[in-house]
Parts: C-alpha cells; structure tokens; sequence
C-alpha cells in the first residue's frame, strides 16, 4: 500500500498543531517562573485522549511520544562522551546499573502485592527506579541553578547510563 500526500497530511497538521501547543505552554512555563517542561508535560494532557481538549488517533499520538522521546534521548546523547565517562568516572558505568537493578528489586513485589500484572509492575517499577532525564537537562541549563560543570557531567552520564538501562530492560 502505497502512502499519498492526502493520507500524511492530516498527521503533518497534527504534528504541527501539537508543536505550536508545547513550543506556546513552553513560552508561557517560562514566562510565569515554571521550567518550560511543565508547559510540555501540559501540552501532553491536552492532547491525550483521556482528557477533553485537542485529541488526535492513538496511533498517531503514539508516533509523537516516540519521536519525542527520540528527540530527547539525542538531545541528551550528544552532551555525554562515553569515553570520558569511562575514563573519569567509572563508577556511572556500574554504579547506575545497579541502582537501576536494586530499585527494581524492590519496586516489583511491591507493584505486584498491589495486584499489578507482571509487566505492569515491572514497568512502574522501572520508571520510578530512573531519574528523568528531562529534569536533569533541565537542572544543567538553567541559569538559576548553581552546581559546579563536574556535577553537571556526572547527573547527565547518570542519567545516560540509566536510560540504556532501561532500554534493555524494556527490550527483554
């Protein structure tokens, strides 16, 4: 089946649309004292489908969500040399796995005494498990927050190491 410029049309608008709502709660976050995330975390209840509000297809939100944890994930790659981290601070590279590890360890019997299914609470245990690498880009460009280049770095590969983490993790 081939895809015609009238099938992609009504997706580019939504991207678009969807675009100017987080770039526009971004704006206004940062104009009220607000981290620009929470205006994109507001942008994302907007346009879910369990709100009211501007919604669109789930396949196509889902689309979304990937290229924007895409976006984020390259964002985010392209501060860390993998090499240095290696080098300098070796305990990243052990350090956050097992953390990963060990709050996964924790968190899933306690998901599941809640009666979650095993993916389920895998899940949630995994997320609550990570930092966010948003907040800690967030932390590392702000103007107000005060830490020092080498504590900058080291939260950054943190997360990094994490969230490969977590992608095997997910991938299993």
């Amino acid at each position: 089946m081939t895809t015609t410029i009238i099938d992609t049309a009504p997706l580019v608008l939504d991207i678009g649309v969807v675009l100017v709502i987080a770039a526009t709660m971004g704006f206004g976050a940062r104009k009220i004292g607000l981290p620009s995330v929470i205006g994109y975390l507001l942008t994302g209840l907007l346009v879910s489908p369990f709100t009211p509000g501007f919604t669109t297809d789930n396949h196509e939100l889902s689309l979304l969500a990937d290229i924007g944890v895409v976006l984020l994930l390259f964002e985010v790659g392209i501060e860390v040399d993998f090499r240095r981290i290696s080098r300098e601070q070796k305990a990243l590279t052990w350090g956050a796995p097992i953390q990963v590890g060990v709050g996964l360890l924790i968190g899933v019997p306690i998901f599941l005494w809640f009666g979650l299914p095993t993916l389920g609470a895998l899940l949630l245990a995994l997320s609550v498990a990570m930092s966010s690498s948003v907040v800690i880009v967030n932390i590392t460009r702000s103007p107000r927050r005060k830490t020092d280049t080498q504590t900058e770095e080291a939260m950054l590969s943190w997360s990094v190491v994490q969230d490969i983490v977590g992608v095997y993790f997910i991938g299993q």
